[in-house]
């Protein structure tokens, strides 16, 4: 019975924790979720909710296999605080590619890495470049094609 009541504890805590829960639409339109912290918490299920709900249930499983076996239960990630500042070693190309593109952008190149990776991770979308100010470095594109096989800019030369 002793077993049983420390169990219950455990997943009660488990199930209350701030624990790091991925969900993912799959290609058949499908779900699966995960918890970061616990390898092997999965489960999957048609719809959003569902899988939500499901993987309580594979939380609940799997914190009572672990605390069986002897197993301690690995803390929830979120119990660190992150600062938001990282070091990010990157091959020499990329740094030149990653900065060229942030010029163009008319962004920082730490702005520029922060909305890519934001929209990797799933947190953000693409921000779209900056509207042009009379401030802007960023050099501006002055011709227009009045008609095929033709262009001319503002003052009415050939670019």
């Amino acid at each position: 019975m002793a077993d049983e009541a420390r169990i219950d504890e455990a997943v009660r805590a488990a199930l209350a924790a701030p624990y790091t829960r991925l969900l993912t639409r799959e290609d058949d339109g499908g779900y699966s979720a995960s918890v970061l912290e616990l390898p092997g918490c999965y489960t999957s299920g048609d719809t959003a909710e569902e899988t939500m709900e499901m993987l309580d249930e594979a939380i609940e499983l799997w914190v009572a296999v672990e605390v069986e076996d002897g197993h301690d239960i690995p803390p929830p990630s979120r119990a660190v605080e992150f600062s938001g500042r990282i070091t990010l070693r990157l091959i020499p190309s990329i740094h030149e590619r990653a900065a060229q593109m942030a010029q163009h952008e008319g962004v920082s190149l730490n702005r520029y890495l922060a909305n890519a990776i934001s929209f990797y991770v799933g947190l953000g979308s693409p921000q779209p470049a900056p509207a042009p100010t009379a401030t802007s470095r960023r050099p501006e594109l002055m011709a227009v094609r009045e008609e095929p096989g033709r262009w001319s800019d503002d003052e009415g030369g050939d670019p």
